[in-house]
């Protein structure tokens, strides 16, 4: 392990946008140069300057007035910000790819400077140096670690080893993995993405091929390494896990079995045991409901006082106790049961933990200003938003992250990539989302007065964690005084429970229908 020397940055606050001004100085070990940071405090988000931090780390800076933008530059990556704009750019210098990040809140405009929210910020210095850079929020310190050489790789080549039943590919890594994720088709490709992770492009480029993989295919981004593996069509199924003895990924790839080489009753045996493990796979027997909000966090207030956090979890119960009532054989799991702040990542986490394999955030709606007319629900998928209503709706979803404490390491899964990589990762899940997003809308038309204002897409950080078909249900809206009335009584929250079981019954029906058909079961 490489001991790394810390640089500790502590913040100042500006007067221009909060009530005290204090000073700071950068404190790094081995250096007596100490730059200032300046940084202010707004809604309970810090914000520092881009400006004194590109001074602070030795960065490339450029500053243009008229389009109010800034860049920072490393020897391998650019970094544009914009005021007024929650966009951030990442461009690989070398390879010219680029990434599109969408900060919970806008960049500020100061003066001559962009201030900008610093612990989602430190996500992306984390990216483009070669060091590991987080933010505390309650120390109000950066934290970078000693840096390392600028042409270090994390990820170094591609092993393959023969086993009796199978392979173990070895995806061979220098540093500790943050997160990764693969999955297989049936088509015979295998495709991996690994967070956060340079690759030495030449060793995969340069694989030669060998039984049973037939081509691979690598690309790297500015914030993961993508690698894309065309296998023989004797392999069957892969499983995918870390290497407790080293840095590296192993992907196991199971073969077809031959059935010359086994006798017929323990081909019957096997087929039959293949048979029950792809039933229990895909049978949709655990479903996890999440209030949206809870605890320090109330979610948005209507216009009458009712609080997001209690219609969400009013709903949540009652769509759990019809789940548990009428499909038995379904175990249903909250991510909070009372009235306590879940980080958004635990949610994840915890729909991951219990086998979940349908995800479904509860959540209410408001507009900027109240009361106002805007009335209806909407589901959201995870993709990039396309609209700047969606785009806004989930910077405010999103911005609950403010609450959390020691969350300097709880978001590098989940900022380290943008969006549009996000989604990529959730591919394999997108027709199941789909499926039910279409199914719950329609069953809401049938069984509530509520306006249907459709289906959309936008980032939500709550569905970044489950690892499952998985939407974002805003039922409607607080901050119109009608609505608020509906959604705060219990008849309109058992109408919406209602529909929203009917949903996931109808959906458990066609889900499973879809691959015991698709298995021959």
């Amino acid at each position: 392990m490489m001991r790394t020397a810390v640089l500790v940055i502590t913040f100042i606050l500006l007067c221009s946008y909060a009530t005290m001004a204090q000073t700071s100085r950068v404190l790094m070990e081995g250096r007596d140069n100490r730059p200032l940071i300046a940084t202010f405090t707004e809604h309970s988000i810090i914000y520092g300057s881009m400006r004194d931090v590109a001074e602070a780390l030795d960065l490339g800076f450029y500053y243009a007035e008229q389009t109010r933008k800034i860049e920072l530059k490393t020897t391998r990556f650019r970094l544009k910000a914009t005021g007024d704009n929650p966009f951030v750019v990442v461009t690989d210098i070398v390879t010219g790819s680029q990434s599109v990040y969408q900060l919970p809140v806008n960049v500020i405009v100061a003066g001559n400077d962009l201030f900008v929210p610093l612990h989602d910020f430190a996500t992306f210095l984390d990216i483009v140096l070669p060091a590991d850079v987080t933010f505390e929020h309650t120390g109000r310190e950066l934290k970078v670690s000693e840096f390392r050489p600028d042409h270090y790789v994390d990820v170094t080549g591609l092993e393959v080893e023969e086993r009796k039943n199978g392979y173990l590919l070895r995806i061979k890594s220098n540093n500790p993995i943050k997160d990764f994720s693969g999955f297989y088709r049936e088509d015979g490709w295998f495709y991996l993405t690994v967070v956060g992770a340079r690759a030495d492009m030449n060793a995969f480029k340069n694989f030669r091929s060998v039984t049973p993989v037939r081509r691979v295919l690598p690309e790297q981004t500015p914030t993961a390494f993508q690698l894309s593996i065309q296998l023989n069509r004797d392999v069957h199924s892969t499983d995918i896990f870390r290497d407790t003895q080293s840095n590296d990924i192993i992907v196991a790839l199971h073969k077809r079995v031959d059935p010359s080489e086994i006798t017929q009753t323990h081909l019957e045996s096997s087929m039959q045991q293949a048979l029950a493990r792809e039933r229990d796979r895909w049978k949709l027997d655990v479903i996890v409901i999440d209030a949206g909000h809870g605890g320090r966090d109330p979610g948005t207030i209507g216009v009458r006082g009712t609080r997001e956090k209690d219609v969400t979890l009013a709903v949540s119960k009652k769509l759990g106790d019809l789940i548990k009532n009428n499909m038995p054989g379904t175990k249903v799991v909250y991510t909070r049961e009372t009235d306590e702040f879940i980080e958004l990542d635990r949610r994840g986490q915890i729909a991951n933990e219990a086998g979940g394999k349908l995800f479904i955030s509860i959540h209410a709606n408001s507009t900027r200003r109240k009361p106002a007319p805007q009335r209806g629900f909407e589901i959201y998928l995870l993709r990039p938003g396309r609209t700047e209503e969606a785009i806004r709706i989930a910077e405010r979803e999103n911005s609950v992250i403010r609450f959390e404490e020691d969350h300097e390491q709880r978001y590098a899964h989940l900022t380290d990539e943008n969006f549009i990589l996000v989604s990529m990762a959730h591919s394999v899940y997108a027709r199941y989302s789909e499926q039910f997003a279409d199914i719950l809308q329609n069953k809401m038309v049938e069984n509530t007065t509520v306006n249907n204002r459709g289906i959309r897409q936008a980032g939500f950080y709550v569905l970044v964690g489950a690892s499952m078909p998985s939407v974002l249900f805003e039922i409607g809206y607080l901050s119109n005084a009608d609505e608020e009335r509906f959604l705060a009584s219990a008849r309109g929250q058992q109408q919406i429970a209602e529909a929203i079981f009917k949903a996931v019954e109808k959906y458990s029906k066609e889900y499973e229908a879809m691959f015991e058909t698709a298995a021959g079961f």
